[in-house]
């Protein structure tokens, strides 16, 4: 019984409360789905869409893709599919302790 304890002391920070998963999932949507009109740069030539309509004449970047955190802009399915390393987490538990002490 104590173990089981333990464990469940151990997965605590990782839960999260439905809102700030909510936050979270949106601030992602915001900088690696969502392309900025201000962020946009010109083509250097005109590019032809799939369809009949004129060339694409604009590159969509989204924040993400400014600060050179990735190359292309993200759908949702690979936003949701997304698994964050594990030493990833070691950072932020590092920082976390870094802050409180």
């Amino acid at each position: 019984m104590q173990r089981l304890s333990q464990r469940t002391k151990k997965r605590q920070p990782l839960c999260r409360k439905p809102r700030e998963v909510l936050v979270i999932v949106l601030q992602d949507y915001h900088y690696f789905v969502l392309p900025h009109d201000s962020l946009s740069q010109r083509l250097s030539e005109p590019q032809p869409t799939r369809g009949s309509g004129s060339p694409k004449k604009w590159q969509q970047i989204t924040p993400a893709m400014a600060a050179g955190l990735t190359d292309h802009v993200w759908t949702m399915e690979e936003l949701l599919s997304y698994r964050v390393p594990p030493d990833f987490h070691d950072r932020l538990d590092q920082q976390a302790a870094n802050h409180t002490s």
